[in-house]
C-alpha cells in the first residue's frame, strides 16, 4: 500500500482507501457478494477486529501526502441487524480519529449503500458523531 500511495502521489494524485468487501471478511465465493465471508459484528468478526484495523490504517498513512481519507467499507449488506452497522462504523470512525483528524472518513449505508433506500428502510440510524465534521455520507445509485 506504502508503494502504491507512493506512486500515486509521484504522479499528484489523490487517494482514498477502501475496504471493499460488502462488511465481510473471510472465507467464501467472491463472485456470490451475498454469502463470501463473516459479517462484521458476528462473533467471526467483532466490532473491534474491524475498527482495529482501521486504527492500523490510519496510524499507518495519515501522514501520506497523496491521502484524501478513508472509506469504511464498499457496500455493507446483511450486517445482520440495524445497529450493527452504525456500530461498526462509529467504532471505525472513533479508531481513525484517535490517529488522524485531519483526514475525510466516507461512510456507506448498508444496503449496498443504496440512495432509493437509504432512509426509507435503512441507515436511519446511522449517525456519526465526529467532532472533525469531516463525515461524507456515500449513498451508490445504478441506472439501468
Amino acid at each position: 500500500m506504502t508503494d502504491f500511495l507512493n506512486a500515486a502521489d509521484a504522479k499528484g494524485m489523490h487517494v482514498i482507501l477502501d475496504a471493499h468487501n460488502y462488511g465481510r471478511y473471510g472465507h467464501g465465493t467472491f463472485s456470490d457478494v451475498t454469502n463470501h465471508g463473516n459479517a462484521i459484528g458476528s462473533s467471526a468478526v467483532p466490532v473491534a477486529a474491524f475498527a482495529d484495523l482501521w486504527s492500523r490504517m490510519a496510524g499507518q498513512f495519515q501522514g501520506h501526502p497523496s491521502l484524501v481519507g478513508y472509506d469504511l467499507m464498499n457496500e455493507p449488506h446483511d450486517m445482520g441487524g440495524d445497529s450493527i452497522w452504525p456500530s461498526a462504523a462509529h467504532a471505525a470512525v472513533d479508531a481513525i480519529r484517535a490517529a488522524d483528524v485531519t483526514h475525510y472518513v466516507f461512510v456507506e449505508g448498508d444496503n449496498w449503500a443504496t440512495a432509493v433506500t437509504w432512509l426509507m428502510t435503512n441507515n436511519a440510524n446511522l449517525d456519526i458523531n465526529d467532532p472533525t465534521g469531516l463525515i461524507v455520507y456515500e449513498a451508490h445509485q445504478y441506472f439501468a
